[in-house]
């Protein structure tokens, strides 16, 4: 295996999972050193960390941090020379902890194109997006020997807001908490995780998101606007009151295209607006009583 990898994504879980793979299975666990790469006389040291043998122990393991914010050639430069002196049983790892996810149309980054010519790995580590998170916990299940239901994986999923949809959501830390409930529920249920042991042993996190909270009010949802009016009592009045403005603001625009005889998907590229936002107007935007309050 490789002792040099990239890991690029906004997950946290799926990061640490990835750096792990550089530590070894059995045997003394090797000295971790972490650096800022903003920080340039940290990350100047990186070569000299890299080409340290040890005698004793189980090597090293250098971790590069705050990739992302990273400028110029810098790092390039001196991750050639650490992977060139790299002694034996040293490891470095490369995280850029992003949170754009790839839209799949981007050219490869120059560094992860180094880390590829250098011998490198690279692994992509994501947070859920809706619908993601379920298969991930019952693939989890079977690796450790045990079973989770697919509705029971999907309910643990909802539980801990993995399924909403809204881009509002910060998802960073949504699979640590969904595999740390999931661990509590193998240890708790002996045989395989049923959809009651996850509604008995899993606390609603009600999650919130703003623009769901936006929505829920548009199409008159009482238990949506109960579920996500945590978040919006979080947020800022002004940020509460600008987000309510765009919505209803939205919804008056779509309803006047869709009343003049276009279709969801003519009117989302003729408004400029995501296809989902109008799919998700168009059930209130057909309403008589649009012009009304619904606040």
């Amino acid at each position: 295996m490789s002792a040099l990898l990239l890991a690029t994504g906004d997950d946290e879980l799926l990061l640490r999972e990835a750096v792990a793979t550089l530590l070894p299975s059995a045997g003394e666990p090797p000295a971790r050193h972490r650096i800022d790469a903003t920080d340039p006389d940290a990350l100047a040291g990186l070569p000299a960390l890299a080409g340290s043998g040890s005698l004793f122990g189980g090597g090293t393991l250098v971790i590069v941090e705050e990739l992302s914010r990273l400028r110029g050639r810098t790092l390039a430069a001196l991750l050639e020379q650490s992977v060139a002196a790299l002694a034996s049983g040293n490891a470095i790892a490369l995280v850029d902890a992003r949170s754009r996810r790839p839209t799949g149309r981007e050219t490869e980054s120059e560094l992860a194109a180094l880390v590829r010519r250098l011998g490198g790995r690279i692994v992509a580590c994501m947070s859920p997006l809706a619908g993601e998170l379920a298969p991930d916990l019952v693939r989890r299940a079977r690796a450790a020997g045990r079973e989770i239901t697919a509705e029971a994986a999907a309910e643990l999923a909802m539980r801990v807001g993995a399924e909403l949809r809204e881009p509002d959501l910060d998802r960073r830390s949504l699979r640590a908490i969904a595999v740390a409930e999931l661990g509590k529920l193998l240890l708790a249920v002996p045989n395989a995780v049923g959809v009651g042991a996850v509604r008995a042993l899993v606390v609603d996190r009600s999650t919130g998101s703003l623009l769901a909270f936006t929505d829920a009010l548009i199409a008159r949802d009482p238990a949506g606007v109960a579920r996500h009016l945590g978040r919006a009592l979080d947020e800022p009045a002004p940020v509460v009151v600008a987000a309510l403005h765009r919505r209803f603001r939205e919804l008056t625009i779509v309803a006047g295209a869709l009343g003049g005889g276009s279709d969801p998907d003519t009117a989302a590229a003729e408004l400029g607006l995501h296809s989902y936002v109008v799919r998700r107007l168009a059930g209130p935007a057909g309403r008589r009583e649009i012009g009304r309050a619904h606040v």
